[in-house]
């Protein structure tokens, strides 16, 4: 899923989630529980494919 939105704020944080980051992947929850969830799973993924 592809979403576009207008992204503003502070110039520093604008410049480094515009310009900054490539290759990466950014998450916005809204729920501190459902943030820690996403993370939680995200690093059980990547463990079960390192064999760890």
């Amino acid at each position: 899923m592809f979403l576009l939105f207008c992204l503003t704020g502070a110039p520093h944080l604008v410049k480094l989630l515009t310009e900054g980051l490539t290759g990466v992947k950014l998450a916005v929850e809204t729920g501190m529980a459902m943030a820690a969830k996403g993370i939680e799973e995200h690093i059980i993924k990547k463990r079960k494919a390192l064999g760890i």
